[in-house]
């Protein structure tokens, strides 16, 4: 050290200005702090804050989602079972036959004629359709379509047409109606069997 201050100590002042500034300037460029680091560094410490809000946004959406998808199933579950308790797990059109038949004797109307359907199947319900042709005055009828609709086995008129059991020339003069339709009763439908996974016995 002591050997470097004489060195400087017989330099004339010009030299000593150009080492000071070559000095400063090496200082300025590896040493000094001028705030850019500090600067970097909080930028990227608010970026990384940003991330991890967004994350929490996320996480809290996702939280929010599944929650409202478990009370969405659990109240389809009670729905479900409690039409399962009201559907019977088999139904015929031979049955519902049966049951309008009874409706018939009941209200004094006339079955013309019944023709089966075929069954539709949808997600939770199957459909069990039988086409009729009835004939009776017009109170017996509306008391007929009452019954079916009132019926235990969830029956119901999906199509009718009602019209003068002579047709429409005879309108006027008939006491007596027809009535085309289609009754629908509901069953269960069967649980899909879940596919087999291979190489399972």
């Amino acid at each position: 050290m002591k050997k470097f201050l004489s060195t400087i100590a017989y330099l004339d002042v010009q030299k000593i200005l150009i080492a000071a500034v070559l000095i400063g300037g090496v200082f300025y460029q590896f040493f000094f702090d001028d705030g850019v680091i500090l600067t970097k560094e909080v930028e990227e410490l608010r970026n990384q804050t940003k991330q991890e809000e967004q994350k929490k946004k996320e996480t809290e959406l996702s939280l929010a989602e599944e929650k409202r998808m478990k009370e969405a199933v659990g109240i389809l579950t009670e729905k479900y079972q409690l039409i399962s308790k009201k559907l019977p797990a088999q139904l015929s059109t031979f049955e519902i036959n049966t049951a309008i038949e009874t409706y018939a004797r009941e209200t004094q109307v006339k079955i013309k004629s019944t023709k089966p359907g075929t069954a539709e199947h949808q997600e939770i319900v199957e459909e069990v359709p039988l086409e009729i042709s009835i004939e009776g005055k017009y109170q017996d009828i509306l008391q007929f379509i009452y019954n079916v609709s009132v019926a235990e086995r969830l029956t119901r008129l999906k199509t009718l047409t009602l019209v003068p059991s002579g047709g429409i020339d005879h309108a006027f003069f008939s006491n007596s109606l027809k009535l085309d339709g289609v009754i629908v009763g509901y069953k269960l439908a069967p649980e899909k069997d879940e596919p087999k996974k291979e190489g399972a016995q």
